[in-house]
């Protein structure tokens, strides 16, 4: 009888991550399942994949732009790009969430 063999979540998202695909669809789908969404962000960020960071809140979590947009904040992102963000994701953006992240980092003025 075959044995059944689990993933760790965790073990799965750093063998992605160090495999540094071309296309970080996988590593994306594992983090957003998993709430691994601040070392996505900094991973995207770092290895200068930008438009799948806007991939991601648009099209496949929509809801979670603002701890994104957090993440970015910290980094240190460009004005321009953390600004087309929130406009690219539109109503399916969480506003309160988002005004809350920029309150407490003092970049409401940003957005």
């Amino acid at each position: 009888m075959p044995r059944l063999q689990y993933l760790v979540p965790e073990e799965v998202k750093d063998y992605l991550k160090n495999a540094k695909l071309p296309d970080p669809r996988p590593l994306i789908h594992v983090c957003d399942r998993f709430g691994f969404v601040d070392e996505l962000t900094d991973y995207l960020y770092l290895n200068s994949l930008f438009q799948y960071i806007e991939v991601y809140v648009i099209k496949v979590s929509p809801a979670k732009t603002p701890q994104v947009i957090g993440k970015i904040f910290d980094l240190g992102a460009n004005e321009d790009f953390i600004k087309r963000i929130p406009m690219a994701v539109g109503t399916a953006c969480p506003v309160d969430e988002l005004v809350e992240i920029a309150e407490t980092r003092n970049r409401l003025r940003l957005l």
